[in-house]
C-alpha cells in the first residue's frame, strides 16, 4: 500500500505515546535513538491504514467507477475483534506442576548434571579427535614393521581407552555428584546417590538413568 502525501503520526501523539511506553521494564530509560527504529514501524502502519481508510471509502462511494478498466476486488476480509489488551492472552496454566512433573521425569533438573554432560563430552570428543591407526610415515616400511607400528598403537589406544579415559570419567561422576555440605554444614540430600547399596532402589534412581 502506498503512502505518499499521507500524513505520519504527529509530534504530540509521538509523545503520548513514548510517554506510556517508556513506562515499561522494556523501555524504561532508554534514550530517543532506541525508541527511533519502532516509531518508524509505527507510523509505516499508520500510513498504511489511513490509505486503506481513504481507499474504501471512495471505493463504496463510487464502486466500478473508481477505477478504469476490467478490475476484480478481492473479497474482503472479515474484521477481526480489536483485543482490550495489547498483549497475547495466555489460558491458565499450572507452572509450579508442570516443573515439577518436568523435575521427576528428567535428569537435566541440576546443575551438577549438566556439568557433568558438557565435561563428559569434551572428554569423548578428544578421544575422537585421536587415530587408533599410525598413518604418519616418513619412509617406506616392511611389512612386518608395519604391522608392529600398527600394533603399537593399536595397544597405545587400547590402554588410553582402558585406563586413562575410563578413570577421567568416574572422577568427572564422582567428583560433580559427591554428597554435599549446605551453608550450615547439613549434608543435603543428593538425587545421585553413589552410596546407594539397594538394588531395586538404584533401579530407579537418576543415577542409573544418567550412566545409562
Amino acid at each position: 500500500m502506498p503512502r505518499a502525501q499521507i500524513p505520519e503520526i504527529d509530534q504530540f501523539q509521538t509523545n503520548r505515546i513514548l510517554e506510556r511506553t517508556q513506562t515499561t521494564k522494556s523501555l524504561r530509560g532508554k534514550s530517543s535513538n532506541d525508541t527511533i527504529g519502532l516509531l518508524s514501524e509505527m507510523n509505516l502502519d499508520f500510513c498504511k491504514t489511513m490509505n486503506k481508510i481513504i481507499f474504501d471509502k471512495h471505493l463504496d462511494a463510487k464502486g466500478n467507477n473508481l477505477i478504469t478498466g476490467q478490475l476484480a476486488m478481492p473479497p474482503k476480509k472479515p474484521k477481526k475483534e480489536t483485543p482490550y489488551l495489547g498483549m497475547i492472552t495466555i489460558p491458565p496454566f499450572n507452572l509450579p506442576k508442570a516443573l515439577s512433573k518436568i523435575n521427576k521425569n528428567s535428569i537435566q533438573g541440576k546443575s551438577e548434571v549438566v556439568i557433568a554432560q558438557q565435561e563428559i563430552r569434551k572428554e569423548c570428543n578428544e578421544i575422537a579427535q585421536q587415530d587408533i591407526y599410525n598413518v604418519n610415515f616418513t619412509k617406506t616400511q616392511s611389512v612386518n614393521d608395519f604391522r608392529k607400528v600398527q600394533e603399537s598403537s593399536i595397544l597405545r589406544m587400547s590402554f588410553q581407552l582402558r585406563e586413562t579415559w575410563i578413570n577421567k570419567l568416574r572422577d568427572i561422576i564422582k567428583i560433580n555428584f559427591a554428597e554435599k555440605e549446605d551453608a550450615d554444614g547439613i549434608k543435603r540430600k543428593q538425587w545421585f546417590n553413589l552410596s546407594e547399596t539397594n538394588r531395586d532402589a538404584y533401579d530407579i534412581s537418576k543415577l542409573k538413568r544418567f550412566l545409562v
